[in-house]
């Protein structure tokens, strides 16, 4: 699966994308002491039940600043999706959030950092696992009772 992850990323890197941080401009030229994007803080990978928040975290350095790209499997997630949540802090972290997460969630989710110098992606994984009809997890044994403690009469 790393393989596979890492064909994917080099494919990545070598599409052209949307633009997406309307904040970062970039001239033609590299320019004198710049540097390629890098990754101090990478993508970790995540098992959550649906309905669970999730919040992407990586930290970019890059001079000029690098342009951000985030997808979902191989496709380019929009800046004005209703459904995740970007965000850039100015010392570099990068974020992405899914409020409440639904099966569709499950996947590979890549950031791509671009500058004239270079591009460079990570990936983590979401597995997102069904949560049966009464609210407890599909591992939890069927023999065992949910318990509902007596409220406390005032």
């Amino acid at each position: 699966e790393q393989r596979l992850i890492s064909e994917r990323e080099n494919r990545l890197e070598r599409t052209p994308t949307e633009e997406t941080d309307e904040e970062v401009q970039h001239q033609d030229q590299p320019i004198e002491n710049g540097m390629a994007p890098q990754f101090e803080i990478k993508l970790k990978h995540y098992k959550i039940f649906e309905g669970m928040p999730v919040t992407f975290t990586c930290k970019v350095s890059a001079n000029p600043k690098a342009k951000i790209y985030w997808f979902k499997d191989g496709k380019q997630i929009s800046i004005r999706s209703e459904h995740y949540r970007i965000e850039r802090e100015p010392e570099g972290t990068c974020s992405l959030s899914i409020t409440a997460s639904t099966l569709d969630d499950d996947g590979n989710y890549t950031i791509m950092a671009a500058n004239p110098e270079g591009r460079v992606s990570c990936t983590g994984r979401l597995m997102v696992q069904a949560v049966n009809q009464r609210g407890r997890s599909a591992r939890t044994p069927t023999g065992q009772s949910h318990v509902r403690r007596p409220r406390s009469e005032e």
